[in-house]
């Protein structure tokens, strides 16, 4: 630990030029690389692909072997892309990133800004979710919950990465907590991944995703009931062959706001399950989302 706090003073320095360089360059090529390095995800036996295949097998579990394989693969490949466009997303201005995205049902985000009710954005693992934070940031007065990573250094690329366009990051802490519910009375916008594990079993309820039980927040539905906001959904599709990307917005079913906290997770779960069925390939597989397992349930991980 002490090594690694030695090299810090090298590695931000070495982490912010990396990026710059991988801004620099055209965004196919940037794809290229980042499919170059999800395919060494997969061909090697790295944790990524392990974690993958599982959740894959589990969620979509009517896809013959070689399906199975050719989404794995897929989905490591697009994982790297996702790496690899940091860079891109990050260092280069608003302006010329909106000029490779182009937006469908933007008068819902319009409409919701104008209203002043406040309004949550939930943004899953989906696509080129990173894209959609910067585009939020430009055209909302934008509130984005972010949880701090493990590896403190990368705290600093993270902060100025996310917040180039306007957006504010708040910690989902008491004290974050306390300052969302306020801006939404304010009328102002929040961002949510939807689809992360709440780190304690209280913060959550088990309901079905993909047929297969999952804990999930109740973060949502306790903003909703104690400030009213409205609640759009909305994912960023990465287009082949690095020519852009298309980001969509949709309203909510209307469960979604019942106060009911099991019937509203549950209809939170279905909306993101249509989603990621539109782009299978373009989720993040890789991430540990059965990680806290309901009754006598194994570890599908260990």
């Amino acid at each position: 630990m002490k090594l690694a706090k030695s090299f810090e003073p090298v590695l931000l320095p070495l982490l912010n030029g990396i990026l710059w360089l991988l801004a620099k360059v055209p965004l196919p090529l940037n794809h290229a690389l980042g499919c170059c390095l999800g395919y060494c995800l997969y061909y090697l036996p790295t944790e990524a692909r392990r974690i993958s295949a599982i959740n894959i097998a589990v969620c979509l579990p009517q896809l013959n072997p070689i399906t199975h394989q050719h989404l794995v693969r897929r989905s490591l490949c697009e994982t790297g892309k996702a790496i690899t466009e940091l860079g891109y997303i990050w260092h280069t201005p608003a302006a010329q990133l909106f000029a490779h995205l182009k937006v469908h049902n933007k008068e819902l985000l319009d409409q919701a800004n104008h209203s002043k009710q406040g309004l949550i954005v939930l943004t899953p693992h989906l696509g080129s979710w990173e894209l959609a934070g910067i585009y939020a940031g430009a055209h909302c007065d934008a509130n984005i919950f972010y949880r701090p990573p493990k590896i403190k250094l990368l705290d600093q690329l993270i902060r100025r990465g996310r917040t180039h366009s306007g957006a504010r990051l708040v910690t989902p802490d008491r004290r974050g907590l306390a300052q969302i519910i306020q801006v939404l009375k304010q009328g102002k916008m929040t961002g949510l991944l939807p689809d992360q594990s709440p780190q304690h079993k209280n913060s959550g309820v088990f309901v079905p995703f993909f047929k297969q039980p999952v804990l999930t927040m109740t973060l949502l539905t306790n903003l909703i009931q104690k400030t009213g906001a409205q609640v759009l959904f909305s994912y960023t599709k990465r287009l082949p062959r690095g020519r852009g990307y298309e980001l969509f917005f949709h309203a909510p079913v209307k469960d979604i706001y019942d106060p009911d906290p099991t019937i509203a997770t549950r209809a939170l779960n279905q909306e993101i399950e249509a989603m990621i069925r539109i782009i299978p390939e373009q989720y993040l597989w890789s991430y540990k989302r059965f990680k806290h397992t309901a009754d006598d349930r194994p570890n599908i991980y260990a």
